[in-house]
């Protein structure tokens, strides 16, 4: 019975992990701490076609993509992107910054629920001459990870 419960508890637990931006902000802060502190394994790769993008990625130590940075740019644009992961692989946080030659630069952060169901984003125009980040695109994950997968 004590088992039965406890399994629910932890369950229950887990499931609503990241209903709130609060806790968001929790898990971001450990994942970056654990990457400051280089307890992730880390790879990274550059990638040259139409742009030049620089992909890190951040492994806990079962093999669990915790962070995906994508960094890069072209002659008149700068942009990265972070993704945060749960230990479930699900995505919970994504923080973009972008900018260009024509002084189009913004700040997006996107918050989601255990559901991976967007629950807050938040645009930030950065003032001119700041270094900022464009759209994420589900896609763009997806590749990156295939990327590594392949290459590594």
């Amino acid at each position: 019975m004590l088992k039965t419960t406890l399994t629910t508890i932890l369950l229950c637990t887990s499931l609503s992990a990241f209903s709130t931006i609060k806790e968001i902000r929790v898990e971001y802060n450990t994942i970056q701490k654990k990457v400051a502190d280089e307890v992730y394994t880390i790879k990274t790769k550059t990638v040259k076609d139409d742009i030049e993008r620089s992909k890190t990625i951040y492994l806990n130590s079962k093999g669990v993509v915790k962070k995906l940075f994508v960094e890069g740019g072209s002659e008149d644009s700068v942009h990265n992107k972070a993704y945060y992961y749960t230990n479930e692989g699900k995505l919970f946080f994504t923080y973009q910054r972008s900018g260009d030659v024509h002084n189009g630069s913004s700040e997006i952060r996107r918050y989601y629920n255990d559901k991976m169901e967007l629950i807050k984003e938040i645009v930030t125009p950065l003032k001119k001459g700041e270094h900022s980040i464009s759209s994420v695109y589900p896609a763009v994950v997806e590749d990156a990870l295939k990327y590594f997968r392949i290459e590594f």
